[in-house]
C-alpha cells in the first residue's frame, strides 16, 4: 500500500492525524456522533450499569443468550430461535421482555452458541481452520489478491463487535458472498494455467 517502511510510517501518521481532525470535527458538528461517543466512553467507568449504557442496553440480551447456551449446550435453541425463546431464558427484570424480547444476541459468538450450540460453534471453528489453511497454502500473489476480502471477513467476525442477526439478515448473505469471493481469489487461474 505505502511501499517502503519510512513512507508507510508517514502515510499512517497522516491517516491518524486526518482521522483525529475528522473525529474532532464530527464530535463538535454532529450531536448524534457526540452522544454516541459520550455513551461509549461510559465503558471506562467499569460499573455494570455504565457498561450496559455504553452497549446500548445489550447486557441483558447477552446474559439471556448465555443462559440459552448454558441450558441448550449441544444444539442451542435453533437457528433464528432466539427471538422465540428469549422470554423463557431472560431474567425477571429484563427490560427487553416488555418490548417483546430481543430478536438476536447482537454478538456473533453468542449467536452461534445460543442458536446452534457447540455443534454450530464446532462447525464454525472447523470452517475457520480450513479457511486459514487455504490462505496459508496459497502463494504470495494469491494471498495479496485475497487480502482485502480476508480483512473484511476478519472485521465481520471480530468477536467484540455487535452484529446484525447473522442467520436472518443480509449480514449473513454478505458474509458468505465474501467467503466465496475469497476462495475464488485464492484459486484464480493465471494465463499460464497455474493457481
Amino acid at each position: 500500500f505505502a511501499g517502503a517502511a519510512r513512507r508507510a510510517v508517514i502515510v499512517m501518521a497522516l491517516l491518524i492525524a486526518a482521522g483525529g481532525v475528522l473525529g474532532y470535527a464530527a464530535y463538535h458538528l454532529s450531536p448524534s456522533f457526540a452522544e454516541r461517543l459520550d455513551r461509549t466512553l461510559h465503558l471506562a467507568n467499569g460499573t455494570s450499569r455504565d457498561v450496559d449504557h455504553a452497549l446500548a442496553g445489550r447486557l441483558p440480551i447477552w446474559r439471556t443468550a448465555a443462559a440459552m447456551a448454558h441450558a441448550n449446550p449441544v444444539n442451542g435453541v435453533g437457528v433464528r430461535g432466539f427471538r422465540y425463546a428469549y422470554a423463557d431464558y431472560s431474567a425477571a427484570d429484563d427490560p427487553w421482555v416488555a418490548q417483546g424480547g430481543a430478536l438476536h444476541p447482537h454478538q456473533l459468538i453468542l449467536e452461534l452458541v445460543s442458536e446452534t450450540g457447540l455443534i454450530g460453534l464446532a462447525g464454525w471453528v472447523l470452517a475457520l481452520i480450513a479457511f486459514v489453511r487455504a490462505v496459508s497454502r496459497a502463494d504470495a500473489v494469491a494471498r495479496a489478491r485475497a487480502w482485502p476480502v480476508v480483512l473484511a471477513l476478519a472485521a465481520m467476525c471480530f468477536p467484540f463487535n455487535t452484529h446484525y442477526a447473522f442467520y436472518s439478515s443480509w449480514w449473513g448473505l454478505f458474509f458468505w458472498w465474501l467467503v466465496a469471493v475469497a476462495v475464488a481469489t485464492l484459486h484464480v487461474r493465471t494465463a499460464e494455467g497455474r493457481a
